[in-house]
């Protein structure tokens, strides 16, 4: 398995952060990649800008701890297996934003660019939330 791992500073406080974030429903709101997305029960579908289609499980989820774990069922990477954690946590007055998966590709070739293109997304989405939550403290 192949793990990413981003994290980013917001200033701002973590119930603010996890308000926007902390909705799996939500993503397209925050994660330019995403066009649109809904959640229903365990289920997120997303839209991605290209007219991709991904279906996602929601695995497990905490508003007390501010975090939620979810896997891919289907989507247009070529991935065998993909498990991904979001979590805010408050530190000092800001909050600490920090996403990771583990992903399988289908074949081993394609492990180093799909490790690129999730970790460019997640950094992307990231920053466009710090700029959504800051701009709007």
């Amino acid at each position: 398995m192949t793990t990413i791992h981003e994290t980013i500073t917001i200033n701002a406080d973590p119930a603010a952060v996890w308000e926007i974030a902390g909705q799996p429903g939500r993503i397209a709101e925050w994660l330019p990649a995403v066009a649109s997305s809904t959640a229903d029960g365990d289920r997120r579908s997303c839209t991605l800008q290209d007219g991709g289609a991904l279906e996602e499980r929601i695995l497990e989820r905490s508003d007390e701890d501010r975090f939620y774990e979810y896997e891919i069922l289907d989507g247009p990477m070529p991935l065998s297996a993909y498990r991904s954690r979001f979590s805010v946590e408050g530190h000092d007055g800001h909050s600490h934003v920090e996403w990771k998966a583990e992903f399988a590709p289908e074949a081993p070739e394609q492990e180093e660019e799909l490790k690129q293109v999730f970790s460019g997304l997640y950094r992307e989405g990231l920053e466009a939330l710090r700029v959504r939550v800051e701009e709007a403290s």
